[in-house]
């Protein structure tokens, strides 16, 4: 799995499954009765999936592993009951999704941003909304891989690109392995090019 396909502009991340996958675990997929987390990679979206079958066929296996969703409730629906299972989870580890509150997984604390992949990767440490990670300040900028590999230092003030990371300096651009590796050494625009 391509984790930087998990994130998209509009800041989601989430995981898409697909009603083929769920079936090959022996479920029948089907639309959740109760409000649940929308899925969302790119522009595609799908509703939450509830399921019919043992607790073995669907929430101890995708659902749970990816969501933490690993308990069912009496409709049937896959759901997470408890920080344990949102901490083990693999939306946890990328997407800092580490608490429980209303049957599913959130970002509660910027302490569960701040270890997770996005944090690290794509500068996603900051709590927004209380339940999602997200671009909060300069520092986490700073603090990740964007500004060391491509000279993103610095959180967007401007509309079309507000909540992310963005070159804000050709110093900036210089220290970052952009310019070393690629010869992108200039910024224009929020990013690094080539002079």
């Amino acid at each position: 799995m391509n984790l930087n396909r998990c994130f998209e502009a509009s800041n989601a991340l989430a995981f898409v499954l697909v009603a083929g996958c769920l079936a090959a675990l022996g479920c029948t997929p089907k639309r959740a009765a109760a409000p649940g987390p929308t899925l969302v990679v790119g522009s595609c979206q799908s509703e939450a999936v509830a399921c019919s079958g043992k607790d073995d066929d669907c929430c101890d296996r995708e659902v749970c592993r990816l969501q933490g969703m690993c308990s069912k409730r009496g409709d049937g629906v896959c759901v997470a009951k408890t920080d344990a299972q949102c901490r083990a989870s693999l939306d946890c580890a990328v997407a800092g999704l580490c608490v429980q509150f209303a049957d599913r997984c959130i970002a509660k604390t910027p302490e569960n941003c701040k270890g997770s992949w996005g944090c690290r990767e794509h500068a996603r440490c900051s709590t927004r909304g209380g339940e999602k990670c997200d671009v909060g300040s300069d520092t986490d900028c700073k603090n990740s891989e964007l500004c060391s590999k491509e000279g993103k230092c610095v959180l967007s003030s401007t509309s079309y690109d507000s909540g992310e990371c963005v070159a804000n300096s050709d110093d900036d651009c210089q220290r970052s392995k952009a310019c070393s590796d690629e010869s992108r050494c200039r910024h224009e625009r929020g990013a690094c090019i080539r002079e």
